[in-house]
């Protein structure tokens, strides 16, 4: 009786470690500059008086579903705000990769809970091994340049 119980607390224990694994890894740049306070998962920059934008940019690689990996920025605009959130960007680049597109149907991840008031821009790469990207990327820095002609850098 005790072997069952010990094989089905193993067996539960070995469901719960398989159920709880991410779909993916996620390695974020940090902002440089000032003015700035990091939230949980974004970069809290102010845009102007009345508006803040939350910024997360970084490297992700996926392993279940799609199995995709690339660059990508996410920025959250207030929900308050009356700004217009596509006419927040000019271009989003990477120093190594080149310019990153605007996703125009965001999906439900990991990396974007909310798809309200939120604009990505992503630059899948071909199927690479994450551990040598992770050594590419720390000399890669993403540029977000707004419209109002602020540049925002986030480095690796």
């Amino acid at each position: 009786m005790n072997f069952k119980l010990n094989i089905l607390l193993l067996l539960i224990s070995i469901s719960f470690t398989l159920l709880g694994c991410p779909a993916g890894h996620f390695h974020e740049y940090k902002f440089i500059g000032e003015d700035f306070s990091d939230t949980n998962f974004h970069t809290k920059i102010k845009f102007n008086n009345e508006t803040d934008l939350y910024i997360n940019c970084g490297y992700f690689y996926e392993f279940i579903g799609k199995k995709e990996n690339g660059i990508t920025a996410i920025i959250k605009v207030d929900t308050n705000t009356k700004l217009d959130k596509n006419k927040l960007v000019k271009v989003v680049k990477s120093s190594l990769y080149g310019e990153l597109k605007k996703v125009d149907s965001l999906p439900h991840t990991v990396r974007i809970k909310d798809t309200l008031n939120t604009l990505m821009y992503k630059l899948n790469f071909e199927k690479r091994n994450e551990r040598k990207t992770i050594k590419e990327i720390e000399k890669d820095t993403i540029t977000i340049e707004l419209i109002t002609g602020k540049k925002l850098l986030f480095s690796k």
